[in-house]
C-alpha cells in the first residue's frame, strides 16, 4: 500500500457486515510501530506489539485456526526525490519488523532495494515470508536489533510518529494512545505527544534549564552581594 508523507492520510474500510473488521485499526497500529512511535514503550520491549498478531479466540476462529506465534510488518522506504522506476528500485530500502508473541517481541532487519514476498495468493506470500526473513542480514552482528534500539536505528534521535485513533471502542490496558478513544485523552496528554513530535519538548526543556541557571546565578549574585556588604561593614566600621 503506497503512502506519502506529504499530506493527511485517512484510512477507511468495509468489513464483512459494516466498517468493523476491515483492519483499519490494525493497519494504523502497524504503521505506527514501523515508524517507531514510542507510545509502544519501545524501551521496555514493546510487549503490546504482540497484540497485532492473529489471535483465534478474539476472531472467533479457535476451532479452525491456531494463534499466530509471529508475523511481519514490512516497509519499503524511498526518498521523495526518486520518481522513475529505475530510481525507486535503486534507492529503495526495505525494513522488516518481526513481531513475536514471546520475547523478544520486536526484531529488526533491513536490506537495500526491494525485498518483499511474492505469490499468487495471500497464503503463498505468507508462506514465503519466513524464508525471505532468513535471507536478510542480521542487523546487530549475529543477532537482531530489538525494540529498545528501533527508533534510534531507523530515525535517529528525532521523534517521527505520534498516533491517535478515534474510536468508540473502550480503552484497554495497552500502554499507547492507539488503545484510547480520542475523546478520552486529556489535553495535557495530547500536548505532550505533539510536543514530542514537533520538538517543542526540547525547547521547553532548554527553557527550563536556562531558567534554572538564571535563577542560580541570581542566588549566587545575591549571596555574593550579601557577603560583600558584610565584609564592607566590618572593614569600614569606626574603631574606638
Amino acid at each position: 500500500m503506497p503512502i506519502t508523507s506529504r499530506g493527511l492520510i485517512t484510512v477507511a474500510g468495509q468489513g464483512p457486515s459494516d466498517s468493523n473488521g476491515a483492519g483499519k485499526s490494525s493497519f494504523i497500529a502497524g504503521l505506527s510501530l514501523l515508524h517507531a512511535d514510542d507510545q509502544w514503550r519501545l524501551q521496555s520491549g514493546a510487549q503490546a506489539a504482540a497484540e497485532l498478531l492473529f489471535t483465534a479466540e478474539l476472531a472467533g476462529q479457535e476451532v479452525v485456526h491456531a494463534n499466530a506465534d509471529h508475523g511481519y510488518i514490512i516497509g519499503v522506504f524511498v526518498p521523495p526525490a526518486s520518481h522513475t522506476i529505475a530510481e525507486i528500485e535503486a534507492d529503495a530500502l526495505t525494513v522488516w519488523l518481526r513481531i513475536n508473541r514471546q520475547a523478544p517481541h520486536v526484531e529488526l532487519r533491513w536490506k537495500p532495494q526491494r525485498h518483499v514476498a511474492y505469490g499468487d495468493t495471500e497464503n503463498d506470500r505468507a508462506a514465503g515470508a519466513d524464508q525471505l526473513w532468513d535471507t536478510l542480514p542480521s542487523s546487530n552482528g549475529r543477532t537482531n536489533i530489538r525494540a529498545n534500539k528501533l527508533a534510534r536505528t531507523l530515525y535517529g534521535r528525532t521523534v517521527r510518529c505520534v498516533s491517535f485513533l478515534s474510536t468508540s471502542v473502550r480503552a484497554s490496558a495497552t500502554a499507547n494512545l492507539l488503545a484510547q478513544p480520542l475523546n478520552e485523552l486529556t489535553p495535557e496528554r495530547i500536548f505532550d505527544a505533539i510536543g514530542a513530535l514537533t520538538g517543542l519538548n526540547r525547547e521547553i526543556d532548554d527553557e527550563l534549564k536556562a531558567r534554572q541557571k538564571e535563577y542560580q546565578h541570581a542566588v549566587d549574585a545575591q549571596r555574593a552581594q550579601h557577603e560583600y556588604d558584610e565584609w564592607n561593614r566590618r572593614v569600614t566600621s569606626p574603631r574606638t
